[in-house]
């Protein structure tokens, strides 16, 4: 029998890392006693409930040792031993097997005060808030052997629950209401509550008859219950729906006079405007009118799947296409069969939207034909060590970034595998795949030129293209980081050596200034070195520079790294150019206040639009 421990959760399992989880694991759940025996339903007893199964593979010393005692245990008792289970296991067993259990209490009620359960409950989902101070959960009780599932409240973070007070299928669809959010709790269900409830082992009281009932009729206040769904929630119930062949009216209106496809469709969830469609294709017709297009919405939105989806069905129907969903078409299908009168007509608002989805599907044609008709803007450069504007089209960002990539070969700094295996690797360390780290390193080298500093440095960061790669990939994160794609790049620095020494004033005022102009923020670990020639950055990762807010609480401290014969001369310096910064606050916030007046339109922002597309080059190109 397998070794047996008794933990009081699953985070007390500590072994080391030739321990691994069971491949076979079907005693999860089985009640023991003390000494890892399964006991009965009628067992009075402490009970163990195994929650984790743990196997170790012997080593070839262990198998040797083993086979020599099964050996002597044979030849000793004329090989009477072979008859004994746990001698033939020293030949044929492989690996060392443990179980761990936790003691298993009943939840305890005290019904006539309050109601409350003094035992914090194994609680299913995370939970829903249902007021200021309380949030409702699903708890599996265990009582007189049963267990079950009951609807209990609960403080945040407290430990003393209390039955809900209305029905269960109340709970499950307040629960199914709120959109889901991380869940902390390995324990615990993520995503939509209502299979999982329905389908539970200890379900007796909800039916799923009757919970679909319940959500596809309306409320006190007018509106089908299945309208206040979340998306996960929403999404499941229609493939139910859907299975169960379950009667459903997708005409039914909210007290807003809204319907379930008026409330989903083009909102960016291509799963549940298709299964409406499947469920009754008639729905398209509520698309025709709506002051808001669903497939304008869609195209906006990036989901290139639902768009096309709506456009098909409206297409099926006969349904005539609006002035601005012709256009949108237009910029979606890269169709640029239309004069450049019709497209100056247009008013601005309609022009931006073409253009921001001719961008986000990667359609240059449309692109390249609409620069030229007052669509081609100056770059908006927010300070840090991005070379992209979120105003730039998907040509100018393409071009770029090439530009960018070029510059890195002809400077050396881009190579293939064969190229960097000719270097020392030695002098090298890697830094994974952040090409963003060499963006950080031209921000900080182009500062230090700007304002004449002689004792910042920055070590050489080199890009190496892995062995096979012939082109690479990036797409640009909201922060327009550049994101290569995976196991494509590998970036390496080269080392330094640190010495232990105090800065000159002159190195420590440039240190300071430094870290002003680039807002450097991340103070842990040794992200700096100090060596003979000067101040190393180490650490030149991209989301590091905040240039517009400079941490000034931690500048300050530079004043322990001088001879404390010039701490006083560092902070007098230091106290000068703290009140000058502040002195240009108002002019920051005019800055800050002119860039976001540039975006209040959210379609301006093109970068966003083609965020997910990848922009790929051949090596062969790069030369």
């Amino acid at each position: 029998m397998p070794a047996f421990k008794v933990v009081n959760n699953i985070h007390e399992i500590a072994l080391n890392h030739r321990w691994v989880p069971a491949t076979k694991f079907n005693s999860k759940d089985r009640v023991v006693d003390e000494k890892g025996d399964k006991v009965s339903s009628d067992y009075k007893g402490r009970r163990y409930r195994i929650i984790e199964k743990r196997e170790r593979t012997f080593s070839t010393f262990e198998r040797m040792r083993r086979g020599l005692m099964g050996i002597l245990e044979v030849v000793s008792t004329l090989c009477l031993a072979l008859f004994s289970k746990s001698v033939r296991n020293l030949f044929t067993k492989s690996k060392e097997n443990m179980r761990f259990a936790v003691l298993e209490e009943q939840t305890r009620f005290k019904l006539e005060e309050g109601r409350v359960i003094y035992l914090e409950p194994k609680l299913l989902f995370e939970g829903t808030k249902i007021s200021e101070d309380q949030e409702l959960n699903i708890a599996v009780v265990r009582r007189d052997g049963k267990q079950k599932l009951i609807p209990v409240t609960n403080a945040k973070f407290g430990r003393e629950y209390k039955i809900y007070e209305g029905s269960v299928r109340e709970a499950l669809l307040k629960i199914a209401q709120q959109e889901p959010h991380y869940c902390f709790s390995f324990d615990r269900h993520y995503g939509s509550p209502i299979g999982h409830f329905l389908k539970h082992a200890n379900n007796s009281t909800l039916t799923e008859e009757e919970f679909f009932k319940f959500i596809l009729e309306k409320d006190e206040a007018g509106t089908p219950r299945i309208c206040t769904l979340n998306s996960a929630s929403t999404l499941e119930a229609l493939d139910i729906i859907k299975e169960k062949n379950l009667p459903i009216n997708l005409n039914d209106k909210t007290s807003e006079g809204k319907t379930l496809f008026t409330l989903w469709a083009g909102k960016g969830n291509a799963d549940i405007t298709r299964l409406m469609l499947e469920l009754d294709p008639s729905v398209i017709d509520q698309a025709q009118g709506q002051i808001n297009s669903a497939f304008v919405e869609a195209a906006l939105n990036g989901s290139k799947e639902e768009a096309d989806l709506l456009l098909d069905a409206m297409g099926k129907k006969g349904i005539i296409l609006s002035p601005e969903e012709v256009w949108i078409r237009r910029a979606f299908q890269n169709d640029s069969s239309f004069s450049e009168e019709e497209f100056i007509n247009l008013e601005e608002e309609l022009k931006i939207k073409v253009f921001f989805v001719a961008n986000a599907f990667a359609n240059e044609d449309i692109v390249k034909k609409l620069k030229p008709l007052g669509m081609d803007t100056v770059p908006l450069f927010w300070p840090g060590p991005s070379i992209l504007a979120n105003n730039m089209d998907i040509i100018t960002t393409k071009n770029i970034v090439e530009g960018f990539l070029k510059g890195l070969r002809k400077g050396g700094l881009l190579l293939t595998a064969e190229e960097f295996n000719k270097l020392d690797k030695s002098k090298y360390i890697s830094k994974i795949d952040q090409i963003g780290r060499i963006q950080g390193k031209n921000f900080i080298e182009n500062l230090v030129q700007e304002n004449g500093l002689k004792y910042i440095k920055v070590p050489k960061k080199i890009a190496v293209i892995n062995e096979g790669v012939k082109s690479i990939s990036f797409s640009v994160a909201s922060s327009l980081e550049l994101i290569p794609q995976e196991d494509q790049l590998t970036i390496y620095a080269e080392r330094v050596k640190p010495v232990s020494r105090k800065l000159s004033l002159e190195e420590a005022i440039e240190f300071m200034i430094i870290l002003e102009k680039t807002g450097y923020n991340d103070f842990f670990g040794r992200n700096f070195f100090f060596a003979e020639d000067g101040i190393y950055f180490i650490d030149t990762e991209y989301k590091d520079f905040v240039p517009t807010r400079p941490q000034w609480g931690s500048i300050k401290t530079i004043k322990n790294l001088v001879d404390p014969k010039d701490a006083e001369e560092f902070l007098a310096e230091y106290e000068k150019r703290k009140e000058a910064y502040d002195k240009e606050k108002e002019s920051r916030e005019a800055q800050q206040k002119k860039y976001r007046a540039a975006f209040e339109n959210p379609y301006t922002r093109l970068t966003t639009g083609y965020a997910g597309h990848g922009f790929a080059f051949q090596l062969c190109s790069l030369a």
